[in-house]
This record gives structure tokens, sequence and C-alpha cells, in this order.
């Protein structure tokens, strides 16, 4: 079997074995997250939210049209392919870097269980197919250093359009490290003929072409209808109506601090500290070794790899991209330091997670090749894979998601509980997706209308300009049938079912019906059993927890409760979202007023122990009934609040200002 034949049964093997890895774990009907979203555009040939992903969106909607298989797994697998591949590319890359088989498929295997990398490859997302693209550039970055060839510029030029057709703002980070890697060859390229460059934009502009996708004119489900010019065109491409989402009114420099230390820290212990001192090893081994990688066995080294230029422009390449996937991109984004940014957050370290596993085989190799003896040196291998193995574990309870049915049993309940001929305004992420992929893809309940508040993604349509002529349009649709929110801020009044308000005149509070009942005590106690593990799903439940105490809470005071309804509220109250819940209706409606230190008793254990799925504002607020509740300490509870949520909409912080 000569090279080439290795390296393909290599590649081959590590792609089936993490593709196996991956179709075990995933999650067999719809998440949160944008699952529902990719579903959807992948289904109908829509148009995902900006910049609009058309790469990807060609690829899926090309399969499930073509495929007959179960959509949420067939989508999930596109993932868990380019995740596989990526792995494939990965090993390729160490086998360049390290003339060695064992430490190359270490790093694929490394890849492909990492925590974050891992959560990726098991839904339907765009993060994997941007991480396979830029493993591809990095390995013809690397062929270019290693053979000179012209050919592997056309191919880098082919990748680079094509991972700004599939998503621009992460690849783009990517773009300096993979340049400075053969930036020492810039003579040489310049000295090219015109043909060469007219053939490397050539193959740049074909891989831009996915933009067209954008222009095609479906309306079954696309984030704002059909593109019909270019202002609108760049608008999407830009992600205009992302500004307020990218750069938050409430974040500060010391957000993009916290942002910075998390990702790094994030990044570097994918696998635990051990793995994490081995990246540290790396870096410091890479490009500072003379001769290239390698100390103790400089014949095993490719000889691409001897020129210590080479090795440092490769060193500083990999340092750039590892330093824009986490420092540069801390500080271009404006998110507010909280659970739900940091679980988006994590999901664009994948490129990040690929240098690091780099910098970490070049450290286990550098620390392998230091020991003597074969007794040492496999008594180190053994180590190391039991160290290995174990992070494996922990990172499959993490991952494991082939019984993950929260959302879909969420959509179901919405859906089957609704009256006939209902129509139902959404307006979050997670209603508007997996109740639309339910609803429109798999055709449960076809009498109901859909409708999203701010008019995005669904087919039909609110009529007007304005929240007042939404109004006016939602009045005149309810004379026909009944009409339903969840969430929506300009509709609130009517019967209050606690899934969802029907619109209505008066507000009204209604009983919990047997279907939400058992929804709400199942969740309940997977949350207070910490069985939710999931970031998206955690957050989800936290604040289904939260709202569902609301509105048992109000239903106490207007018409009491059943027997089942105390105990719900009883169990909620244990929790930190029944808590705050209890506390948020004490202090804002003058018909229930517990005894102050009842309050007090009940908030106590959250104190120093809110937990981490908790929205900053949702902390600042807690904090501030604290202040208002317990006068010997309400500095302190205040100075609390306004760390937690900086910013005049919330009133510790304006209570906070005013007192100091």
């Amino acid at each position: 079997m000569n090279q080439q034949q290795k390296h393909l049964t290599a590649c081959v093997s590590i792609f089936c074995l993490g593709y196996l890895l991956y179709w075990l774990s995933m999650p067999r009907s719809v998440t949160f997250e944008d699952s529902g979203l990719f579903l959807q555009v992948c289904q109908f040939g829509g148009i995902a939210h900006p910049p609009g992903y058309p790469l990807f969106s060609i690829l899926c909607s090309s399969l499930f049209s073509s495929l007959p298989i179960n959509p949420v797994l067939l989508g999930n697998s596109i993932s868990a392919a380019f995740g596989a591949a990526t792995a494939s590319c990965i090993f390729l890359v160490l086998r360049q870097l390290t003339a060695n088989y064992l430490f190359a498929v270490l790093g694929a295997a490394l890849l492909l269980t990492s925590t974050t990398f891992w959560s990726q490859a098991i839904i339907i997302e765009v993060y994997t197919l941007n991480a396979f693209l830029t493993a591809l550039a990095l390995l013809l970055a690397i062929r270019f250093q290693q053979l000179k060839t012209t050919a592997s510029l056309y191919y880098l030029a082919l990748i680079l359009g094509l991972g700004l057709a599939n998503h621009w703002p992460l690849f783009i980070l990517s773009i300096p490290g993979l340049v400075l890697i053969f930036a020492l060859h810039w003579k040489q390229l310049l000295n090219q003929p015109t043909k060469f460059f007219a053939i490397l934009a050539g193959c740049f502009i074909a891989g831009l072409t996915p933009y067209l996708w954008l222009l095609q004119t479906t309306t079954e489900f696309s984030y704002s209808g059909p593109i019909n010019n270019l202002q609108a065109f760049l608008a999407y491409i830009r992600r205009d109506s992302f500004a307020a989402v990218d750069q938050q009114d409430v974040a500060d420099s010391l957000d993009k601090l916290r942002f910075m230390t998390w990702s790094v820290k994030t990044v570097f212990f994918q696998h635990g500290p051990i793995f994490c001192l081995f990246a540290i090893i790396g870096i410091f081994r890479i490009g500072l070794i003379k001769g290239g990688l390698i100390k103790a066995e400089p014949a095993r080294c490719s000889q691409a790899m001897k020129s210590q230029q080479e090795m440092l422009s490769l060193a500083s390449g990999l340092g750039v991209i590892l330093f824009c996937h986490t420092i540069l991109l801390s500080l271009l984004l404006g998110f507010d330091y909280d659970y739900l940014y940091q679980a988006v957050f994590s999901s664009y370290l994948l490129i990040a997670i690929i240098v690091f596993i780099i910098f970490t085989v070049t450290g286990i190799q550098s620390c392998y090749q230091q020991l003597q003896t074969t007794i040492t040196r496999r008594l180190f291998l053994t180590c190391l894979f039991g160290l290995g193995s174990w992070s494996c574990m922990l990172n499959w309870q993490q991952n494991n998601r082939a019984n993950d049915t929260l959302a879909f049993d969420y959509a179901n309940l919405i859906l089957t509980s609704l009256p006939k001929k209902s129509a139902l305004i959404v307006s979050s992420d997670s209603q508007t997706f997996p109740i639309g992929y339910r609803h429109k893809a798999r055709n449960i309940r076809p009498d109901v209308t859909l409708l999203h508040a701010k008019n995005l993604f669904f087919e039909t349509k609110i009529v007007g300009q304005n929240m007042l002529e939404f109004k006016k349009f939602v009045d005149k649709l309810a004379i026909d049938r009944p009409v339903f929110s969840i969430g929506v801020n300009w509709l609130e009044t009517g019967k209050q079912y606690g899934l969802y308000l029907q619109h209505q005149p008066n507000i009204e509070y209604k009983s919990l019906n047997k279907q939400y009942r058992d929804f709400l005590g199942l969740s309940l106690a997977q949350y207070t059993q910490g069985k939710i593990i999931q970031p998206h799903d955690l957050y989800f439940t936290h604040q289904f927890l939260y709202a569902a105490s609301l509105h048992l809470l109000q239903l106490s005071i207007v018409s009491g409760l059943s027997d089942e309804e105390i105990e719900l509220i009883s169990q909620l109250q244990y929790t930190f979202p029944g808590t705050f819940a209890t506390l948020s209706v004490a202090l804002g409606n003058p018909r229930f007023r517990p005894k102050v230190q009842l309050l007090l008793s009940m908030a106590t254990p959250f104190i120093d122990n809110i937990p981490d799925e908790t929205p900053n504002y949702e902390a600042a607020l807690f904090y501030y009934y604290l202040a208002l509740l317990d006068a010997a300490n309400q500095n302190s509870y205040l100075a609390i609040s306004a760390g937690y949520f900086p910013h005049n909409k919330n009133p510790g912080y304006a209570a906070w200002q005013k007192l100091n």
C-alpha cells in the first residue's frame, strides 16, 4: 500500500468513525437553536436569516429534494458529514506537520470528540461546513508551502470564495492567518503572469456564485421574503437587521473582556487541563525548534517543513487564526455577557478549536519524543489514551441528544392544544422555528395559520406598517377565528392560558389543561434533577418555568388553584424561576402580599447561587427586589443589580445611581 492509499484509508476510516459517533448521539427530532429554521429553509428552498448562508442552503435543499429520508436525520447528518470530513482534513494537516500517523489520528480523534465541535456536528447548522472549508484552506496553504505549485492556490481561491458564500463573518477571520502561512513566497506570486491572476480571480468569483441563491423568489419560508433589489441584497449580506443584536446597548468593555477570557478558556479546556497544558507546550514548540517541529527525530520530519522561516510563518498564521477567532471576535461583537450569548458565541469557536488541536498534538509529540525508553513512551501513550477516553465519555454525556425531544414535545403541545382554525402569532426563535417546522414542514394542524410578530419567515403576513395597524388587523382577524399569541409585546390583553394568550378585550386567567400540566410537571422534574444539559434547552426551560409560575400566581389571585396546580406552584417556588416570579408578582400586584420574611426566606437560597442560565436582566431584577425587601442591605443589593445590568432599563441600576 503506497502513501496515498494509506492516507485515503485513514481519511475514510476517520470519516466513518466520526460520522458513526455523531449519528449515535444526534437528535431524532427538531431541537431549539436554529434547527427548525434550517429544516424549513432546506425543505422549501427558502432564505435563512442574514447573511443567508447560500452555500449551505443550496447543498441541503438539493439533498432534501432528492433523498426520501427523515428530514431531521438528514439535516443533522449534513452537519455530521462535514464535521467528520473536517476531522479527516485535520488528519492530513497533522500528517504534513508531524510526519507521524499515530499523532495525526490522535488529533482527528480529539477534534471529533471536542465538546463544542461535537455539539455543532449533531444538529443542522452551518458551522461544520465552515470548519471543513477552513480546514481545507489550511491544508492547501500548507501544501503550497510544501510544493510551491500554483494549482494549490487556484483551489485555495475557490475555497475562499465558497467559505465567504457560506458564513463570511466567521470565514473572513481566518484569511489573515492563511495569508501569513505562505507570505514568504509573495515574490514568487508577484512574478506570475497575468493569466495566473485571471484564473485566480475566476476561481474566487466562482466560489461566490452561491450568493445568486438569495435572488430566488420563494416566499414559502424566507427571513423577510424575496430580495428584489440591490440595496436589499447588500443589506441582507451586511446583516443590517442584526446590528442591534451584534452590538447591544447594555454591553460594555467589561463584557468584551469577559468574552475574551471565556472564549480562550472554552477553547483550551475542550478536553480538560492536561490537554490544555500540551497545547501551551505546542504553541511554544511549533516554529521555535531549529530544523522544524521534531527535535529527536528530524529524519521523519516532512521535507517541506525543514525551513525555520516557513515554520515561523506557519506558527504565526495559526496563532493569528486563533487570536482572530477568540480575542478579536470578542472585540468585534458587542454581546452582553450572559448565558444565552455564551451559548451563541460557543458555536463561533470551531476554527479556534481546530488550531488548538494542532497545537495540542504538537505539544504531545514534543513531550513524547523527550522520553528515552520504550517503557516510558508506552506508559505515556497509555495515560494519554486513558485521559482521552475519559474526556470522550464526559463529552458524550454533554452531547448525547438521541433522546432530546423537548422542542418537539413543546411544539406539539402548542399546536395540538389550539382550537380549530386558530391563528397563532409568535415572536421568539424558540417558538418560531420548532412550531413552524412541525406545522409547515410536517403538516401538523394545517387548519392553523402561523404569523410572525415582525412579519418574518412565514408567507402569511400581518397587514400594516406599525403596531397600531397590526393591532387593528388582529382585531379584525379575531372576529372570524380565535387568535393566540406567544410573547408578543404589543398583544398584552386577553385570556391567558399560560402557553399562550388569546386575543380578547379583557384579561382573564384560565386553568391549566391536562397536556400543559403534564408537560410542566415533566419539565420541572427534569430541571430540578439536573437532566437538562443542553444550553438552549436549559435556557428555554428556565423561561418556561418562570412564565408558568407567573401564570399560576396570577390565577391564584383571580380564581384560585386546583389541588394539582397548588402542588405545581409549591414545587416551582423551590426553583429560582418560581422564586423570581413570586417576587415579581408580590412586588407588582397589590392583591398578592405575602409577608416580607416569607419572601426573603424563599430568596435566601439563591442570593449567592443564581443558576447559570439566568439572563442578566432577571438577575439584576432579583437583586433589585431584594433591595426593596431588605433595607439593611439595600445598597449592596443595588450595587449587585447594577453590575448585572448597567442600563436604565434596570430599575436597580437607576436606584443605585441615585444613591451614589
